[in-house]
């Protein structure tokens, strides 16, 4: 069983496409700065009560490609460090995790403003392997510190956590497997037609090494 808070589906209220709407004029202006960006959605939810999740991703999640598919639009993404954690490699995986380090810092992004409904997407593709928490990180531009969730690795202890995960190796050898993985993603929560999760999970195993003949 999932440790993960269970979140509820949001419909298409007015108040909702009123939220999609705003964030998506926000999204066209490419001089706001992430500080600027950050004090308009605070007003907005504020003003109009409507659901908000920000929430600080270190490994895939930073490529708008790959989260684009999954919340199925582009929210707002800012820059922002993450203390007290180290990002790991897994062993026969192509994505990392992240636990507890006490002098470890995690360089991300947050995405903002997701709903209910986007939070429950990477709720689903995350699995019961992460843990989503509340944290702290810290602003890249400002360094202002805001309260965030994330996703840890479940198992502090595993054994398959090893080095250090790094992004733009990622990007050049292993995007284009994510993408594709996102999309069958997408595909099985619209229509599971008797299919399992695992149609899409092996999509982001590591290849097994090859053996000389």
């Amino acid at each position: 069983m999932s440790v993960r808070q269970k979140s509820s589906k949001v419909g298409f209220s007015p108040e909702n496409i009123k939220v999609r709407h705003y964030l998506s004029k926000l999204i066209q202006l490419p001089s706001a700065s992430d500080s600027n960006r950050l004090s308009e959605i605070r007003k907005m939810t504020s003003s109009d009560q409507s659901p908000s999740h920000n929430v600080f991703v270190y490994g895939s999640f930073q490529e708008p490609a790959v989260v684009g598919l999954i919340l199925e639009c582009t929210p707002i993404i800012v820059s922002a460090q993450l203390h007290g954690y180290h990002l790991y490699r897994l062993k026969g995986r192509l994505h990392p995790c992240i636990s507890p380090c006490e002098n470890g810092v995690i360089t991300g992004k947050i995405l903002t403003g997701l709903t209910d409904t986007q939070l429950e997407n990477l709720d689903m593709i995350e699995g019961d392997d992460y843990v989503r928490k509340t944290v702290q990180v810290v602003l890249t531009e400002t360094c202002e510190k805001m309260n965030v969730e994330t996703y840890v690795w479940a198992n502090k202890d595993d054994p398959d956590m090893y080095g250090e995960w790094d992004f733009e190796e990622w990007k050049q050898l292993h995007m284009e497997k994510f993408i594709e993985a996102s999309k069958k993603f997408m595909e099985w929560k619209k229509n599971p037609d008797g299919r399992s999760r695992e149609e899409f999970e092996k999509f982001v195993l590591a290849d097994p090494p090859t053996t000389a003949a």
